[in-house]
């Protein structure tokens, strides 16, 4: 189980003595041995004693990997599209390689651009029918609003930020990822 570094050796040990003490439970083993000692026998005599009925014994809840808002740190998320972020990679397969700047005759320039992005900001904020000219437009953006998710929508038949003055029968998915 993962642990934050917030929570200090004491936390940590506990943690593990407890998925120790759930994992012999599961392999058949009903009860901790007394010689492991330490706060997993306690908290197998107070089970006991809650079975009994006589003690509450308080709700362990495991996370497991979900992240807590306390985790968030827009200075790594800064760091991340800063540093690591593979924009160009993303680029190259959001576009099927139909690059705006290319000058072959099958390229569809405006490709890229037809495809929706939204982003979701910190408080949960959804700015939808995002659209973008080529790779560099993208990159700035992403790296100005700093989204904690992204999603990929579908490439249209008109740009997203112009779906309320197309025609609705005009304005429809073309392709779409998986």
């Amino acid at each position: 189980p993962a642990s934050s570094t917030s929570e200090g050796p004491a936390a940590r040990s506990m943690t593990v003595e407890t998925a120790e003490m759930q994992k012999r439970k599961l392999d058949g083993d009903a009860e901790a041995p007394e010689e492991a000692g330490g706060e997993a026998a306690e908290v197998s005599s107070a089970k006991r004693a809650a079975a009994a009925g006589t003690v509450p014994v308080p709700m362990q809840v495991d996370l497991g990997g979900a992240m807590r808002s306390e985790d968030f740190s827009p200075e790594l998320l800064r760091v991340y599209y800063d540093r690591l972020f593979p924009y160009q990679q993303m680029f190259r397969w959001l576009s099927y390689r139909h690059d705006p700047k290319s000058t072959s005759p099958g390229v569809q320039k405006d490709f890229f651009l037809r495809r929706e992005f939204t982003f979701v900001l910190q408080g949960d904020i959804f700015c939808r029918y995002l659209c973008f000219r080529d790779a560099e437009e993208w990159k700035n953006q992403i790296r100005a609003r700093q989204p904690i998710r992204m999603e990929i929508g579908a490439v249209f038949t008109h740009p997203p930020k112009n779906h309320n003055t197309v025609i609705k029968e005009a304005y429809k998915p073309l392709e779409r990822e998986l």
